[in-house]
């Protein structure tokens, strides 16, 4: 499997999200509403942390004919994403994150 991390120019950013099939999007608006006008994705993958259930109940990538495969992650502790305050902090938080606590809640 091709992964691409992508940190560009916010142009080039939007781009890619906005033409990737397979899509892990991060707990950020940009990346939630390049996600929405994405007519490629084939594939969504998604934090299911409360904020985002409390702001989009319905789902943030609308429903179509052939439509992706939304898949929802659930990561205990992530959402308290706040105390890490830098993308140092958040880096480490995320490479030792125990892969034992994470699961897929909905499909």
């Amino acid at each position: 499997i091709l992964v691409t991390v992508q940190s560009k120019s916010r142009e080039v950013d939007a781009a890619t999200l906005m033409n990737a099939r397979y899509l892990v999007v991060a707990q950020s608006f940009f990346s939630i509403v390049m996600a929405q006008m994405n007519l490629e994705l084939r594939t969504l993958y998604f934090l299911a942390e409360p904020e985002i259930r409390r702001l989009y109940p319905e789902g943030f990538v609308p429903c179509r004919d052939g439509g992706p495969r939304i898949v929802a992650i659930s990561a205990p502790g992530a959402e308290r994403f706040e105390s890490r305050t830098n993308v140092i902090q958040r880096s480490k938080w995320m490479v030792h994150y125990p892969i034992n606590n994470i699961s897929v809640v909905q499909h």
